[in-house]
C-alpha cells in the first residue's frame, strides 16, 4: 500500500509576505491595455499606468479599474521621437521599490499562476 502526500510542500518563501509592484506603459495602447489590465492586477499588491496626456482612452480603462494612471511628458523629446525609457523610468519613481517589480507592455497578459510561481521562486529579496 503506497500513501501519496497531495499537500504541496511550504516553503519558506511561501510562509513569508511577499510582495510584487508592477508598471506598465501605454501610449495609444488602450485597445489592448483594456484586455491585459484586468487580467494582470491579481498579481500585484501595487500597479502603476503611465501615459502621455494626450491619451484619454489610456486613462479611462485605467480609472474602470481604479488604477493609478500617471500622465506625463517625458515620452516626447523636441525632435518628436518617443521615449519608452523615460515614460518606464517616471512610472519607476511613483513605486514603493520595496519589493520586486515587474515592467509590462500593454499588450502582455500574465498567466493565472503568475504571482504563486513567482512566491514559491525563493526570490532573493535583497535584491531588490
Amino acid at each position: 500500500m503506497y500513501i501519496i502526500d497531495d499537500a504541496p510542500e511550504m516553503t519558506i518563501a511561501a510562509q513569508t509576505p511577499f510582495k510584487l509592484e508592477g508598471m506598465t506603459t501605454s501610449v495609444d495602447n488602450a485597445d489592448f491595455l483594456s484586455y491585459t489590465l484586468p487580467m494582470n492586477l491579481m498579481h500585484f499588491d501595487k500597479f502603476v499606468v503611465v501615459t502621455a496626456p494626450e491619451d484619454k482612452a489610456t486613462q479611462q480603462v485605467c480609472a474602470a479599474w481604479d488604477v493609478q494612471c500617471i500622465q506625463t511628458d517625458a515620452f516626447e523629446t523636441r525632435w518628436g521621437k518617443f521615449q519608452k525609457g523615460k515614460g518606464i523610468n517616471v512610472g519607476l519613481r511613483e513605486l514603493d521599490k520595496d519589493a520586486w517589480i515587474l515592467q509590462l507592455d500593454a499588450d502582455i497578459a500574465l498567466p493565472p499562476r503568475t504571482r504563486s510561481i513567482l512566491q514559491t521562486a525563493n526570490l532573493d529579496t535583497t535584491m531588490n
